[in-house]
């Protein structure tokens, strides 16, 4: 997995920086965004090989972010974990309809987000 790509996007700055390290310590390149928008822009130019999603940013819902990045030929083969506070029994299938791999419920412990990554990414 040395040197892929995470593109992960969380509207708070603290988070961003926890995974980011936790990411890096894993050998993963990583890139963030802290909105929708830019979330959308970044992937497209950037083509991650994964990105982590949180649901609850400022500008644009998460579960909208996903769908445009699922349905943009470009960046639909990008496997999208949705990592969130809300409730999976709730979200997760709105979450995997949108087109989400996969659900995480922050708090997350960094080896289980590790785990999802190296599976979708071994995929």
């Amino acid at each position: 997995m040395t040197g892929r790509l995470v593109l992960l996007v969380d509207d708070t700055e603290e988070t961003r920086y926890v995974y980011t390290v936790s990411l890096e310590h894993m050998r993963l390149r990583v890139e963030t965004a802290a909105g929708g928008v830019e979330a959308i822009a970044r992937c497209q130019a950037l083509i991650p090989d994964i990105v982590v999603l949180d649901l609850g940013l400022p500008d644009m819902d998460g579960l909208e972010v996903c769908r445009q990045i699922k349905g943009d030929p470009r960046t639909a083969a990008i496997p999208v974990i949705v990592l969130s506070g809300y409730e999976p029994s709730y979200m997760a299938p709105e979450a995997k309809a949108a087109g989400a791999a996969a659900y995480l419920l922050k708090p997350c412990a960094s080896e289980a987000l590790h785990a999802e990554i190296a599976r979708l990414l071994s995929e």
